[in-house]
């Protein structure tokens, strides 16, 4: 009676043991890490100082409910100036980017809508000009000419970050390919309030999201 009753909790330990990681694999995490990567497209005024560069990116996200998504993404752009002309560098903005996203569908193939607030800082790179100064004088006695010397001068500027405030949005396509990971496809539309006007530009991002 002592074996049979000993063989049953062992059953029932081992059944319950099953059953709870069972539910622990199949239940979906609600935190997840990102890393992405595209293509820069200026827009707008932006499109006549910026050439089209790249993108690099990681996030943080949160699944708050079933279909709602919060995240926290920032994205390094890698551009160059349409003229460099006395500039010692490439340009680039950093952007950190907050914002909920929200999902149509309950398929491996899902449709998202994702926005809000985010900070960018520009950063230009050092500038080197070069002037003319006059170090000399020289007034002929005879005819009063005056001959002037001249030399060249460079003036070095260094490299500045300012930072803006500004929105985005976006809209993609998410395909889930194993537990806790998934493929997408995205578009991401930025504006950016600057001085005096706005700087718009548009990201094509590819990336990869994991659960953990």
């Amino acid at each position: 009676m002592k074996t049979i009753t000993a063989i049953f909790l062992v059953l029932f330990v081992t059944a319950g043991f099953s059953n709870l990681q069972s539910q622990t694999i199949l239940k979906p995490s609600k935190f997840s890490i990102s890393v992405q990567g595209g293509g820069f497209l200026p827009m707008s005024d932006a499109s006549d100082i910026y050439n089209t560069g790249g993108i690099a990116g990681i996030g943080l996200n949160y699944k708050a409910k079933k279909n709602i998504e919060v995240y926290l993404d920032a994205d390094y752009n890698f551009i160059n100036y349409k003229s460099t002309g006395v500039f010692d560098g490439s340009p680039s903005i950093l952007d950190i980017k907050a914002g909920g996203r929200f999902f149509f569908g309950n398929g491996k193939y899902r449709t998202f809508v994702e926005g809000g607030p985010g900070i960018y800082m520009f950063k230009t790179p050092s500038l080197t000009y070069t002037t003319s100064q006059i170090t000399g004088i020289h007034i002929d006695p005879k005819s009063h000419d005056t001959t002037y010397t001249y030399s060249d001068v460079n003036t070095t500027i260094p490299s500045q970050t300012t930072t803006k405030f500004g929105i985005h949005a976006g809209l993609g396509e998410t395909f889930n390919i194993a537990k806790n990971i998934d493929l997408y496809l995205k578009s991401d539309y930025n504006i950016v309030f600057t001085s005096g006007s706005t700087t718009m530009y548009f990201g094509i991002l590819a990336g990869a999201k994991f659960g953990f």
